[in-house]
């Protein structure tokens, strides 16, 4: 099987709690395109419990690298927003050191 590259495409992957990007274009390179697909979060899951990334380290720096401890976000949205990985539904359980 042969492969010829006819043209490169955007791949985009939008967030939104709301309508604000259902119509939107965007812009890349002096071009715009049309958002492919928009996936929405429920902004009505009620509280989830999630790992929110690790804080960046900027390239040629040495830092300590420590996992953030796990947080109640109000809904799916809000946990996407902020990158976080989904643990659980409902609040995160309260731990002591």
């Amino acid at each position: 099987m042969k492969w010829t590259l006819i043209s490169t495409f955007l791949v985009l992957s939008l967030v939104s709690c709301g309508q604000e990007l259902r119509n939107r274009r965007v812009a890349s390179e002096g071009q715009e395109h049309n958002v492919l697909q928009v996936q929405e979060c429920n902004a009505n899951s009620g509280s989830v419990c999630a790992q929110p990334p690790m804080p960046e380290c900027p390239e040629g720096m040495g830092c300590i690298q420590v996992f953030p401890a796990p947080q109640t976000y109000q809904s799916e949205c809000e946990m996407d927003q902020a990158k976080a990985e989904f643990i659980q539904n409902g609040p995160c359980p309260s731990t002591t050191l």
